[in-house]
């Protein structure tokens, strides 16, 4: 059968990527390339896909996950749903065929938004119309025939009543709750929108106030809540312009029965029916007294309401991430009912463990991510008991690193972090070690102000000294990713928009959130270089005092940053204008070295901005000894891939490391030029023994000859 074919070939190629667990991505790439058939399908849809890209897209995907040795893969909760809805909308596992296969993996690839979403995306501009199409394929159905239904039978099934049943307990947004009661109780009519990311409590809010209208023993000026299914909208209106017909009929019935009208994901609409104008409708439906609830995320809002104008006449409530006992008691309510579903016990410890790892590692969208561990750690189980180590390799596994980041205790990393650093970085050991201190300090929890970046620095000094350097050491140490903005690119006004997105009435403001945010939203841990800052526009500095004194951030389209798991670096030239033009050059071993003027930093800088940063640190011009140690390990790079690609042996001694030192290092440079001087004096001539020799090399020495690089062969 090929529901089984699917299921063996999707396991099978995740065993294959070493992964745990079998996701949509490994689904997509077996339907694109095991079933021809689905294939075919893609390829007709009316050319709302780029096949090619789209698997273009899914190797990619697939390259940059994380392989892991001996694993037997389990599928995935989205793809064990591809199975089960294919069954289900087929009527038995024999009768399953590709199309159905395809549609429901479609379907969970926009029920579960994410990176799977935004893969599709790159490939097919309008998903929800491809499933439409999809949809209407099965069966032999065509678009042509399911526009002689009827339209109020269209109309009719695109909302109903929503059921009074109350399923979750409300646990948190209490004052979002009481806010939205006041809303819906009070005279007239208003459009409200609750806005919050995936899986943060939007519908189980929704179903409280419905609850509370048909429970509640006060004076309620409303009898209940029709809710309109945005998808089936979609499925019968995207070429047949039902949507307007749909939305006067459910507001005409809202307002007869003095009901609310939901409209969840209402981003959906707007999506998938090119730009329509419901707007119109809503407003007028307010001034008729018509409650109208809409749901949505933070970045799809501005899409739908401020793009329109309707910023104003909307009552905007905000679900934001609970705190630490909050989401601690969602997910152990959670977690009881995986358990029931699933049949296994998560152990209490486990659920502490998950709480303490998303602190870290989840510190944006924390309460989505921490749900999905749960679920894959109830299908990724070997026994009954879900423990803190399932936990902890499901974590890894979500956040796309290695086990032994998660794992590895943080107080062995911290105590080898400087040691580690000055093993690469020569020259200024006294900044790793104020660098590190801190860092531990914070890391550990001895931090005075919590709402603050995990540490902030000032890196002084000239250029080519190792500031950059050391940020990107650090964050390799530490496990994380470093985003590094350069701010010779910011200097005007307007590129503010290139870091939170552009401000509402602007071009680009639906377009997302800007380099800075996104990279936080994806690296809660990472660290954040602003290079050369002196030289960004002054509303840059503004910006970052409320970083740096509350640790958040926010966007343009009003999304709240958290950065207080984030290190922050700025490295600055200021004070180092007049080293280039003293009287030293290169440095001997025991002469002082040349540090910067402290006050053209200052004079750059206002004092509120100096005062919040958790360290300046000044780094000094490099002796010779470091500048031969930094030759040296350019020499060690180029050795290492002679001995790698040719089985080369290369000895190069200290008189030439420093001659090398000596010639190419520029004191307005810094060491930076050495690493070509090595590629010239060294790197050049190895090629041209290679080309040269008429035998196999098995060595190559470099020594001083007549003031120049020379080398002999063995």
């Amino acid at each position: 059968m090929i529901v089984n074919q699917f299921k063996d070939e999707v396991l099978k190629l995740a065993k294959q990527q070493g992964s745990e667990i079998a996701y949509l991505t490994h689904a997509a790439k077996v339907l694109l390339t095991v079933f021809d058939e689905t294939r075919s399908l893609l390829v007709n849809a009316n050319n709302l896909i780029d096949v090619n890209e789209y698997e273009k897209q899914v190797n990619n995907q697939l390259a940059r996950t994380p392989k892991l040795e001996n694993v037997s893969p389990k599928l995935s909760p989205s793809v064990d749903s591809i199975i089960r809805g294919s069954i289900v909308a087929s009527g038995s596992s024999a009768n399953v065929t590709e199309l159905h296969l395809l549609i429901e993996f479609i379907c969970n690839v926009i029920d579960n938004e994410g990176d799977d979403l935004a893969i599709l995306a790159k490939a097919c501009e309008t998903p929800l119309e491809l499933r439409t199409e999809l949809k209407a394929m099965l069966g032999g159905e065509t678009i042509e025939s399911l526009e002689k239904e009827s339209t109020d039978s269209k109309v009719k099934r695109g909302y109903s009543e929503l059921a009074s049943p109350f399923t979750d307990p409300l646990i948190g947004n209490q004052e979002q709750l009481i806010r939205l009661k006041d809303a819906v109780n009070k005279s007239g009519g208003s459009i409200i929108a609750v806005v919050g990311e995936k899986r943060i409590g939007k519908t189980t809010l929704i179903e409280s106030l419905n609850h509370w209208i048909h429970n509640s023993n006060e004076n309620i000026s409303k009898t209940g809540i029709y809710t309109l299914d945005t998808t089936e909208i979609i499925n019968t209106s995207m070429h047949r312009g039902v949507l307007e017909q749909c939305l006067s009929s459910a507001i005409q019935d809202s307002k007869s029965e003095r009901s609310i009208l939901l409209i969840d994901n209402i981003h959906y609409l707007n999506d998938a029916c090119r730009d329509p104008e419901f707007m119109p409708f809503l407003a007028s439906a307010a001034d008729q007294g018509v409650v109208i609830i809409c749901t949505l995320t933070p970045d799809t809002y501005s899409m739908v309401f401020d793009k329109r104008g309707y910023r104003n006449s909307v009552l905007r409530i905000d679900l934001k991430e609970p705190n630490k006992d909050v989401r601690q008691k969602i997910l152990r309510h959670h977690a009881d009912k995986i358990s029931n579903l699933e049949h296994v016990i998560f152990d209490n410890k486990a659920i502490d463990a998950l709480s303490e790892l998303a602190e870290v590692h989840f510190r944006t969208n924390t309460l989505h991510n921490s749900i999905e561990v749960l679920e894959r750690s109830a299908i990724k189980h070997d026994a009954d008991i879900v423990t803190k180590q399932v936990i902890t390799e499901v974590v890894a596994s979500v956040k796309g690193v290695p086990l032994d980041t998660i794992s590895n205790d943080l107080a062995k990393k911290l105590k080898t972090l400087s040691k580690n650093i000055k093993a690469e970085l020569f020259g200024q050991d006294h900044a790793v070690d104020e660098i590190c201190e801190q860092i531990q300090l914070s890391s550990l929890g001895f931090k005075v102000k919590d709402k603050q970046p995990k540490a902030s620095f000032m890196l002084l000094g000239g250029s080519g000294v190792g500031k950059t350097e050391t940020t990107e050491i650090l964050a390799r140490e530490l496990g994380v990713e470093t985003l590094v903005l350069d701010m010779g690119e910011y200097k005007e006004r307007h590129t503010v928009s290139k870091l939170l997105g552009a401000p509402p009435g602007y071009i680009g403001h639906d377009k997302g959130d800007g380099i800075l945010a996104e990279f936080i939203a994806k690296n809660p841990d990472g660290v954040v270089l602003f290079d050369e800052i002196e030289k960004a526009d002054p509303q840059i500095y503004d910006l970052l005092l409320g970083v740096l004194d509350k640790g958040r951030l926010t966007t343009n389209t009003q999304k709240e940053v958290d950065l207080t798991g984030n290190i922050i670096f700025f490295t600055s030239n200021c004070g180092a204008d007049g080293i280039g033009s003293s009287k030293f050059g290169l440095l001997g071993k025991k002469e002082e070295k040349i540090t910067v003027d402290r006050s053209a930093f200052e004079k750059a800088f206002k004092p509120e901005f100096r005062n919040r940063l958790t360290k300046i640190i000044d780094y000094k011009t490099l002796a010779e000894d470091d500048l031969v140690k930094i030759t040296l390990k350019s020499v060690n790079k180029i050795s290492a891939k002679a001995k790698t690609q040719y089985g080369l042996t290369i000895d190069v001694n200290e008189e030439v490391l420093r001659h090398i030192a000596n010639e190419y290092y520029k004191i307005d440079m810094g060491a930076r030029p050495i690493e070509k001087g090595v590629e010239t004096e060294i790197g050049s001539q190895i090629g041209t023994a290679i080309l040269n020799s008429k035998k196999k090399l098995r060595g190559i020495k470099f020594s001083m000859k007549e003031n120049k690089v020379a080398y002999t062969t063995s």
